[in-house]
């Protein structure tokens, strides 16, 4: 399972690399009490339904997919699975379902505290090395696929709170319908897509790195993700969508980073007032592209996307570095700096009479080396001019 300092870390990793000096808060556990997971089945067929609920305890759960069968496990020693007339030992599992097929429905409701939640399918890391960003092993590589017929409902609450999906190698998870994530106040991350992918990117050293992994992860409705006040952490990696993909940061500095994404309808991705990092690359988006950074002094880099006509870029308020390249505009878009000191930089792949508006860049640089370069030299120049 993903942890929160281990996200602590790479936010500060990653502020670190493009050179800003940011109050970047640590996602650590607070020295609350665990508590208690309770799982409930009910309804039947299309209205089948599995409700978790937690408490306002600090709380980490794996609903596990295994060829086994459907698992709920506290990944801490100390909080309690209940379902049914069972209850697990501190720190232990409950079995429940014989099959890999979810019920239809999926709600989770994790209340206030600090929460870690995943849907895992198929094989975790063994280690995961938070220092160094190694590529661990798999222990194995269990074929696995799982399904969910319809919506997915999440609410993490108040608390420095994880949700993800995560699927493993040979693994796949569909999900029929909606999918629905409020993370809540706090410090929080949402992550989503093959569990290697999700770990390149995490790693990643260069915003021009390629993120490999087959799209395992299937989300055939609506995705929409919503974070609160405090800093976010927004991924998505190697994963189909099969309708529009909302992405809304919290209110201070947030990172979000779409990679190597299939998106059928609208992609829309709001910042918030602080200063934000986005991230889009290797991603073919059938509808529009609407990307507002909001307030503050923010970093737009897309590389190797599909932006359709009708497409919008607004930077907000503030100094902010969009940097374009290697990508393929089937019509025109517009794209706007907003107030403040702005840069853009175009690579030689793509030529500034594309655009349909191109408005208030104060510097432009045309036909640039490197992605990376750009975005360093830019920022250096932002920050110390």
């Amino acid at each position: 399972m993903w942890t929160k300092s281990f996200f602590g870390n790479r936010r500060r990793l990653c502020m670190n690399n493009f050179g800003i000096a940011a109050d970047v808060q640590n996602l650590e556990l607070r020295t609350l009490p665990a508590g208690t997971v309770t799982a409930i089945i009910s309804g039947t067929g299309t209205k089948e339904r599995l409700t978790i609920t937690g408490d306002n305890a600090n709380n980490e759960i794996v609903l596990a997919v295994r060829p086994t069968g459907l698992f709920l496990k506290a990944d801490d020693s100390d909080t309690v699975i209940k379902f049914g007339k069972q209850t697990s030992a501190p720190g232990g599992e409950l079995k429940l379902k014989d099959s890999t097929t979810l019920p239809q429905n999926l709600s989770i409701n994790m209340k206030n505290g600090d929460d870690n939640v995943e849907i895992a399918v198929g094989d975790h890391f063994d280690e995961i090395s938070e220092s160094t960003g190694k590529l661990p092993d798999f222990i194995t590589a269990t074929a696995v696929s799982a399904t969910i017929g319809s919506t997915v409902s999440v609410t993490m609450g108040n608390g420095d709170d994880v949700f993800d999906f995560a699927v493993g190698p040979a693994a796949s998870l569909v999900i029929g319908g909606a999918v629905s994530v409020d993370l809540g106040s706090g410090d929080d991350m949402y992550a989503a897509g093959a569990t290697e992918a999700i770990f390149q990117t995490l790693f990643s050293t260069s915003i021009g790195q390629e993120i490999g992994g087959e799209k395992r992860l299937t989300m055939q409705g609506a995705v929409s993700v919503q974070g609160g006040s405090g800093y976010d952490l927004l991924l998505m990696a190697s994963a189909v969508c099969g309708g529009a993909v909302t992405l809304n940061s919290g209110s201070q500095d947030n990172i979000i980073d779409v990679a190597n994404l299939q998106v059928t309808g609208k992609l829309t991705i709001n910042g918030s007032s602080g200063s934000d990092i986005v991230v889009l690359r290797q991603t073919v988006v059938g509808g529009a592209t609407l990307i507002n950074t909001g307030a503050g002094d923010d970093v737009l880099a897309i590389k190797a996307v599909s932006l359709s006509k009708g497409s919008s870029i607004n930077l907000g308020a503030g100094d902010d570095v969009l940097s374009l390249g290697e990508s393929d505009i089937t019509g025109s878009i517009t794209i706007d700096g907003s107030s403040g000191h702005d840069n853009l930089a175009v690579f030689s792949a793509i030529t500034t009479n594309t655009f349909a508006k191109k408005l208030r860049f104060e510097e432009t640089t045309l036909s640039a080396d490197s992605l990376g370069d750009v975005i360093v030299s830019q920022i250096s120049s932002m920050l110390n001019g």
